[in-house]
This record gives structure tokens, C-alpha cells and sequence, in this order.
């Protein structure tokens, strides 16, 4: 059985922002190419464990936790 943790193996978590962090799942930040992977509404940046690493291997893979969802910033909603 696999883990989505040992899937990450090789990839690097950032968060970037200043008021509002915004976490990122990297993988092959060597490469000049740049391929950004954003999740569905409801989803989080883990639905791209099993790709971004080997994604890394040809593309700076970047999967991204959109402000509200995953381990990204939760900041109060005001209408």
C-alpha cells in the first residue's frame, strides 16, 4: 500500500505570502519550464501527490493550495 506521504518523497512544501500564505507542493525547481497545477473547488494541492515528483523530472511542478483550501491561509470571509 502506498502513502501520499512517501509519495511526496523528493518534493519541497512552501508557503508564500504576506498577509495570506498561500502553500505550495515543488518538485524539480532546477528546470526553467514552470508547470502549475491547480486543484478543483474542494480540493487541495495533495490530489497531485502521485504526479508532482515525477512531474519534477522534466517541469518545475507546482501544485498549489488556493487561499481557503488545504494547509493555505483561512482568512475570515467578509460580504
Amino acid at each position: 500500500m502506498s502513502s501520499l506521504w512517501l509519495d511526496l518523497l523528493g518534493a519541497e512544501v512552501r508557503y508564500r505570502g504576506r498577509e495570506f500564505k498561500t502553500r505550495t507542493i515543488e518538485a524539480g525547481s532546477h528546470h526553467e519550464k514552470k508547470l502549475i497545477l491547480i486543484h478543483g473547488v474542494g480540493g487541495h494541492a495533495e490530489a497531485y501527490a502521485r504526479n508532482v515528483v515525477r512531474l519534477g523530472e522534466s517541469f518545475h511542478a507546482i501544485a498549489i493550495d488556493l487561499v481557503w483550501h488545504g494547509l493555505s491561509s483561512k482568512p475570515a470571509f467578509h460580504a
